[in-house]
Formats: C-alpha cells, structure tokens, sequence
C-alpha cells in the first residue's frame, strides 16, 4: 500500500512551473502516472483488479482532477461488471483526495522557500 510520504516533495523541486496552492493543474499525463502507480507497482504488488474496476477508478480521477464529465456506467446494472465498476469509483476518490493533498503540500513548500520560509 502506498503511503503519503512515497514521494517526499523537497523544496529543491520547485519550479517556475509548480502551480500555486489550489490550483487544479492536473493533465491527463497524471492521470496515467496515478493509474500506474496505484496498479502497476512491482515493489508493492497487489491483488489484480478488472478492466471494470480500473475503468471505476479512472473515471473518477478524470473527473475531478481534469474537469471531465462523469460517464454513464458502461455496464448493466445489477452485473458484476457494473458493481466492480462503482467499486472503482471508492478507489479513485481516495486516490484523488492524496494526490490533491500532495499537490498542496507541495505548492505550499514552494511558497515558503520563496519566501524565505524553512519548507
């Protein structure tokens, strides 16, 4: 399982680039990156998930991450398709909620190093 700390955000990584605190600066290249970091981590292996649930997840973090309007489930409801794929969405919410906590954390060290702040 991954943690918050994974990735430590360093003070030295800011950037003219690094968004400001509370921007929603995320493209689909990140969704890509928190798609293989939450099922493609072969030091943190975990149990395969389907096509649906994956699926789930995705179209959650594309709608709040990049604004993207929330699709209709694909599958019959009532199948086990359809519940893996709302199953998903959970995932993809938590996932959210940490990589948008991250990007905050992050600005804001960036903030205080340019303000002369310890980070």
């Amino acid at each position: 399982m991954h943690t918050l700390s994974d990735h430590p955000a360093s003070a030295d990584a800011c950037t003219d680039t690094t968004p400001p605190a509370g921007a929603n600066s995320f493209q689909p290249a990140d969704i890509d990156r928190l798609m293989n970091e939450a099922f493609n981590v072969p030091r943190d292996p975990r149990d395969p998930r389907s096509l649906a649930y994956r699926l789930g997840v995705r179209v959650i973090m594309e709608e709040k991450l990049l604004g993207t309007p929330m699709h209709v489930c694909p599958y019959p409801l009532g199948q086990a398709t359809a519940d893996a794929y709302f199953s998903g969405h959970a995932e993809g919410h938590r996932i959210v909620e940490i990589a948008q906590w991250k990007r905050e954390r992050d600005s804001l060290r960036c903030m205080a190093k340019a303000f002369g702040g310890a980070a």
